[in-house]
């Protein structure tokens, strides 16, 4: 900037001068802390994914081991047999509380139609033979 002005023919007192020498000095200090802060945190970013990588890779491992154990000592067939049963009595279940809630209406229906009857035979008068 100080050139800037030279070439206009403007001199800067010296007290200006170095101001201005200073406001740069400020400005390039600042600029270098913001620039080594940014690189600080991308560091560690970067840090961060590479941790994450090898805790994903130690995970899948484990989890190929354990589905390698499961496989060759047969318990992971167990675990889809059993499985398949659960569902079967699952939907068993399901069929035996259908059944008890159709048991119930028959019941109440039942018990209307009872109830019915009686009326009918009792407001005619007649008389039943006791069983």
């Amino acid at each position: 900037m100080n050139a800037v002005y030279e070439e206009a023919g403007l001199l800067f007192p010296d007290n200006i001068r170095a101001q201005l020498g200073q406001v740069k000095d400020f400005h390039r200090r600042i600029s270098e802390n913001r620039q080594h802060h940014l690189q600080r945190e991308l560091d560690a970013v970067e840090d961060r994914i590479s941790n994450r990588y090898t805790q994903q890779n130690t995970l899948q491992e484990r989890y190929s081991e354990i589905m390698r154990k499961l496989s060759d000592g047969g318990a992971f067939d167990e675990f889809r047999a059993l499985q398949k049963r659960l569902t079967e009595k699952q939907s068993e279940f399901s069929d035996i509380q259908q059944q008890l809630e159709n048991l119930m209406e028959l019941k109440e229906e039942r018990v209307y139609l009872i109830k019915a009857i009686n009326k009918v035979v009792f407001s005619r008068g007649v008389k039943l033979a006791n069983p």
